[in-house]
């Protein structure tokens, strides 16, 4: 993405813009370089939008706009760091100043990204196939072609035959996406899980934070998904879980729920099962929770682990000889030390039905 972000301001840049001359006053030297970086930035979006988008799934539409303020706060934070780490050689009480103002500008580097990204369309759901990105980088080097050689005719002929060549691809290879019978959405270091029916969706927790529900509203549209109705406690306080809007709430005091196709229940404490029509999900917190019981079976399982020692293996060893799940997802603790994590990746390496969940990477069951 750097190389190809790199080659469009290359090519693009000057279709832009021209050489400033050098009879400039202030007002038009500032102008002109203000305009720079907004084209710097809008060439570099062309040249990245369709890759970004191929590989993430998502587009924004304000980018442009966004980039503005966060890239000149966090060009100011680094200008400070430096002197900071200079000056911390001989003088604290004066490194202090620079530090106190890389605090500042990081701030706002974050409180503009957070504000950007709160707007509305800031990001848009969309992931081209490569045919697509073929048709996109082909349309545009012909319309670098054409606006090169001025041949202007030319250029709007081919900028609205691409347009359509890529509107009727989409239209014709469209396909409703295939709706999940489980996912996982990463909340960071929480974890929301998506059990549906077809019918029914179940959503179990919903983070902790402003922008969780957010990010679970935007997994279930990307998936095809209806929203949830009923949301069950895990690990998310009872007051949010209760503002999810939703017809059913399965608090942590709550030992059953009963829909029409999919059933919830509690064995024990911080232990959770539910019946859907093709699957089965099972959901502990520690490994001293396992038992060897019919309500402890599951296709699909999650298992919080905070130790790894000899007896946290065995206690695992012993119940897959009994249940058999099909695919057991191990989630380690926050202060899960790294021996233990590195015994966890060879025990792992051992049971091919158990995987470690990835932060980056979302559990899907068709």
């Amino acid at each position: 993405m750097t190389n190809g972000a790199v080659l469009s301001i290359l090519l693009l840049y000057p279709r832009f813009t021209s050489p400033l001359s050098k009879n400039r006053g202030l007002f038009r030297a500032t102008g002109h370089l203000l305009f720079s970086s907004v084209i710097v930035t809008l060439t570099a979006i062309i040249g990245v939008s369709p890759i970004i988008a191929y590989y993430f799934g998502t587009f924004s539409l304000i980018s442009l706009f966004a980039n503005l303020p966060i890239v000149l706060f966090s060009n100011l934070l680094m200008y400070d760091l430096v002197p900071m780490l200079l000056l911390n050689l001989v003088s604290s009480t004066a490194a202090s100043f620079f530090a106190a103002s890389s605090v500042f500008f990081a701030d706002l580097t974050l409180k503009s990204a957070f504000f950007f990204g709160a707007l509305p369309f800031a990001s848009v759901n969309i992931k081209p196939d490569c045919i697509q990105i073929w048709i996109y980088y082909f349309l545009l080097l012909t319309l670098l072609f054409f606006s090169y050689g001025k041949a202007w005719g030319k250029f709007a002929v081919s900028l609205l035959f691409g347009v359509n060549i890529l509107l009727w691809y989409s239209i014709i290879t469209y396909s409703p996406p295939e709706a999940p019978a489980m996912l996982s959405v990463n909340l960071g270091k929480n974890l929301a899980a998506i059990i549906s029916s077809g019918r029914e969706t179940v959503l179990i927790d919903a983070g902790r934070v402003q922008n969780d529900p957010k990010r679970i509203a935007r997994q279930l549209n990307e998936y095809g998904l209806t929203a949830p109705k009923a949301v069950i406690q895990f690990y998310t306080p009872d007051s949010l879980i209760a503002k999810v809007p939703a017809t059913y709430h399965m608090l942590r005091d709550s030992t059953r729920l009963t829909l029409s196709s999919i059933v919830a229940v509690r064995p024990d404490e911080k232990v959770l099962k539910l019946w859907s029509r093709n699957h089965t999900l099972l959901m502990v917190s520690g490994t001293s929770r396992l038992k060897e019981e019919e309500r402890y079976k599951a296709d699909i399982v999650f298992l919080w682990v905070y130790r790894f020692a000899d007896k946290q293996q065995q206690q695992i060893a012993s119940w897959l000889n009994y249940a058999h799940p099909k695919r057991c997802i191990l989630i380690p603790g926050s202060f899960l030390s790294r021996s233990h994590l590195v015994a966890m990746q060879h025990f792992t390496a051992q049971h091919p039905e158990l995987e470690i969940r990835g932060k980056t990477s979302q559990i899907v069951v068709k």
